[in-house]
């Protein structure tokens, strides 16, 4: 997903954060539903390749599943 960004048409009342919807109005009449910027909508530069994820919300979950696989191994190597 992108988000594209045109000069002097997105104002900061126009970006709001969190996970729903929110109405922004476009006219005098004229609103639109819009979503809420969450980590799945920013993208992850990844230039080391160290992630798959290309955003954050999936990079975020890669690493807990590495945090995760740790903290096994260690439980494993403590138990032995």
């Amino acid at each position: 997903m992108s988000v594209e960004v045109v000069k002097s048409r997105i104002g900061k009342e126009d970006i709001k954060w969190g996970t729903g919807k929110f109405t922004r109005q476009t006219g005098s009449s004229q609103n639109q539903q819009c979503s809420e910027v969450y980590a799945g909508h920013i993208p992850v530069r990844d230039s080391s390749g160290v992630f798959i994820a290309e955003n954050v919300e999936a990079a975020l979950t890669e690493i807990m599943t590495i945090v995760s696989l740790v903290n096994q191994k260690v439980e494993a190597l403590a138990g032995s």
